[in-house]
């Protein structure tokens, strides 16, 4: 499902990709390195924990996110957008009990292709 959600966005926004398949990897370095490209020619998603909910970023897999580029650009110097951790994800994945009233909506944000978006070259091979 999660695929589906990205593709879709990046379809909408006339974000041309491939989608391949290769053995499971830790890094997106490491993806590029077992599908035997650049690490400039693969994407990696980084998912962003802001007040709202959560975005996600899709960079080139060289390329490091800055967070307060990405702050300024959503509209503030909040000191709660930040890269979000797979506990906090599992944790606010968990199916909740809430009324009508307080039921989270599943707005979809517009996908966004920027230099402003602070995307800068990695200095080191980790993801």
């Amino acid at each position: 499902m999660a695929t589906e959600d990205l593709t879709g966005a990046l379809d909408e926004a006339g974000v041309r990709y491939e989608l391949l398949t290769h053995a499971r990897t830790e890094s997106a370095v490491a993806e590029a390195e077992a599908l035997g490209l650049a690490p400039d020619d693969v994407a990696k998603t980084l998912v962003v924990a802001i007040p709202e909910g959560y975005i996600r970023a899709v960079i080139p897999a060289s390329e490091r996110l800055d967070v307060g580029k990405l702050r300024a650009v959503l509209g503030g110097a909040s000191k709660k957008v930040h890269l979000a951790s797979e506990e906090d994800i599992a944790r606010d994945s968990r199916p909740r009990r809430t009324s009508p009233a307080t039921t989270p909506s599943s707005t979809s944000a517009p996908c966004r292709r920027s230099a402003a978006l602070g995307v800068t070259r990695s200095s080191s091979t980790a993801a």
